[in-house]
């Protein structure tokens, strides 16, 4: 389970939204990327980038939450031979 906590005065929590940009980014390791995508894509989400396969091993695509902030959700790749 993630919880995100709301934006709160007394700790000191404000979203990204307020501040004007994300001082982070969530990673998230799914079993089906694709999957996750066309699920996150058909309820709505705001994508930032597309499913790609990165120099780092991974085929990743990236969301905003409904404050703003980066959630990039990732799978690992195999290598061929």
């Amino acid at each position: 389970m993630i919880w995100l906590h709301p934006e709160s005065d007394d700790l000191g929590l404000a979203s990204p939204q307020a501040l004007g940009g994300a001082a982070h980014c969530m990673a998230i390791d799914v079993p089906d990327v694709d999957a996750h995508f066309d699920y996150a894509r058909a309820a709505g989400a705001e994508i930032v980038y597309e499913p790609e396969l990165m120099p780092y091993g991974v085929r990743e695509y990236g969301a905003r939450d409904s404050e703003g902030g980066l959630w990039s959700f990732m799978q690992a790749v195999v290598a061929e031979e």
